[in-house]
Parts: C-alpha cells; sequence; structure tokens
C-alpha cells in the first residue's frame, strides 16, 4: 500500500503562458500515519523524481532544486505537453493555486521515520541520478538539456554548487589521505525554442560568471531569438534534416556543436535530457563521426 502526506503548492511560477510552469511544493516537518506522528525527512539524490497526485492522477515529477540546500522544498519544472498527461492542462490553465495541497509519496526506512520517496527504474542506468560526490567531484562532464530536460541538471548543479564544486581547499600536507582536487568541470549546453523558455536563465548565467573553471553554461534559441541575442547558436545543434553526404551515406552533421564546444568529446562524460528525436540524433551523429565519451552515455529521453 502507498502511503502519502499532504504537501503544500508554495510556489507557481509561469514562465512561458500555457506552455512552461515551474511548480514548488512543500512538504511537512511531521507525518501523520495511522494516527501515530513521524519525523518527516528528505534525502533525495539530485536527478531523482518525486511522486506526487494532482488532480487524482499519479505521476513522476524529475527535482529541480536538492534537498541539502532545500529540504522539504520539492520544485519541478512542467510543460504543455507533460508526455500526454491527463494533468497538462490542470498545470498550465489554472486548476492549481497557491495554497493548494497535494499528495506526495512517503516511505518509511525502517526506524521509525518516514522520507520523501525517490521515484527510479534502475540506479545510474535509465536515470540521470547524480553518482557519488567522491565520483564527480574530479570529473568533466557535458550535459546536454532539451526543453524541460534541464530540470535533473538544474538539480546537480544546485547540488555541485553547495559542495564547493568539488574543489578540496585544503592541502595534501594538511590532510594526508585527502587529494587536492579542482573539482567538477561541467558543460551545460541547453537547447530551446524561443528565450522565454530558458529555465532560470538568469540564474545559470550568474552562476557561469561566478563558477567560471567548474561551471559553463551554453544556451541556444531553435525558432525565435531577439535581434541582440548575444549567446552562441540560433538553430539546432544536430539536425536530422541537416546533413552532409560522406560516400553514400547520409550523416548528422555536428558542426555547429564543434563551434560552441571546440573540445574533445573523448575526454568528457555525456548526459542528455529531453526528446527521443533530438537525444537519439546527438547520440548518431556522435557515433558516425567516432566520437567516444568516456564511460557510456547516460540519458533519460521521452
Amino acid at each position: 500500500m502507498l502511503t502519502f502526506v499532504t504537501a503544500e503548492v508554495t510556489r507557481l511560477i509561469t514562465l512561458d503562458e500555457g506552455e512552461l510552469r515551474v511548480v514548488e511544493l512543500t512538504m511537512p516537518d511531521k507525518a501523520v500515519i495511522d494516527n501515530q506522528e513521524y519525523a518527516l525527512l528528505d534525502m533525495m539524490r539530485p536527478g531523482a523524481a518525486f511522486i506526487a497526485q494532482p488532480a487524482g492522477f499519479l505521476r513522476a515529477y524529475t527535482r529541480s532544486n536538492c534537498s541539502l540546500v532545500s529540504p522539504g522544498i520539492l520544485e519541478t519544472v512542467i510543460n504543455k505537453k507533460e508526455n500526454g498527461a491527463k494533468t497538462s492542462a490542470w498545470w498550465q490553465y489554472g486548476g492549481v493555486r497557491e495554497g493548494d495541497l497535494i499528495n506526495v509519496r512517503v516511505d518509511c526506512n525502517g526506524e521509525g521515520q518516514y522520507f520523501v520517496y525517490e521515484h527510479m527504474d534502475h540506479r545510474y542506468a535509465r536515470n540521470l541520478l547524480l553518482e557519488p560526490d567522491e565520483w564527480w567531484s574530479d570529473k568533466q562532464i557535458f550535459c546536454v538539456a532539451y526543453y524541460t530536460g534541464i530540470t535533473p541538471f538544474l538539480s546537480w548543479i544546485r547540488y555541485m554548487k553547495a559542495k564547493n564544486f568539488g574543489v578540496v581547499a585544503t592541502t595534501p600536507a594538511s590532510y594526508p589521505f585527502q587529494r587536492f582536487s579542482n573539482g567538477v568541470g561541467i558543460e551545460l549546453l541547453v537547447s530551446v525554442r524561443t528565450e522565454k523558455q530558458l529555465i532560470f536563465h538568469d540564474e545559470l548565467l550568474a552562476l557561469h560568471r561566478e563558477f567560471p573553471v567548474n561551471f559553463s553554461y551554453h544556451p541556444m534559441l531553435t525558432r525565435q531569438w531577439p535581434k541582440n541575442w548575444p549567446f552562441y547558436y540560433r538553430g539546432r545543434i544536430a539536425d536530422p534534416k541537416r546533413t552532409f553526404e560522406q560516400g553514400k551515406t547520409k550523416r548528422v552533421d555536428l558542426a555547429p556543436l564543434y563551434g560552441i564546444l571546440p573540445f574533445v568529446v573523448e575526454s568528457y562524460h555525456i548526459r542528455m535530457c529531453g526528446g527521443k528525436k533530438a537525444c537519439n540524433t546527438m547520440t548518431l551523429g556522435l557515433s558516425q563521426a567516432d566520437k567516444k565519451s568516456l564511460g557510456v552515455i547516460r540519458q533519460e529521453m521521452w
């Protein structure tokens, strides 16, 4: 039997009217279950999803903030289609208001404590759950986000910022068993149709300025852009319609990617999130060019 507690809708931000909304749910500190009061913990790993029950339908929502910085506050980004869910119009067109109550799934750790349920298919396999800190803190990671595919990466980046991007400030002499590290290097490429669909754009620009060694932000617009749009590229980063002939084979043209990020793909761990067509086109282009990332390309697609 699934267990739920009631969370309050404490913030709604409309980014693109009828298309894109940020939703924030605040969990109570304690939960009454079977007439008994329990402490309610939030230990979700960045990149995981929580289960909510809007309008009577169970849905998984990838969290865009992190429990380390905002315990008990569940933030997510919801688009118009929401994978065809029946709750799409409800989220976008006024079916929900600040102050409304929504059920969120919780689970028990067997020690008398309940915690926000962490939804995932397989750990580190078919989702973008962030690896342990000791793994990512000295890696080079290239993240490609299409539209709301930025959601898990927002959680990652906010968590990494709280961890100083893995930079170890002490010297080996002070802690002989602790290796000095300059931290993670994370490149975030975000592709959306219009400027209004750049989610938390100003926050990411500010973070790029504050941590230029560890974090780079590359926003792209595919359909409309201002005349003074200062950023790197206008159009699709890897478009199956834009191919070139090599012998008898049509190949995806990745020239725009190389123009934005003139790096050696083989030195990065690649992560992608977004629609199947966009993710598969990028993967195909990299494969055709024999560009192999470090390890397996992990991706979430819909």
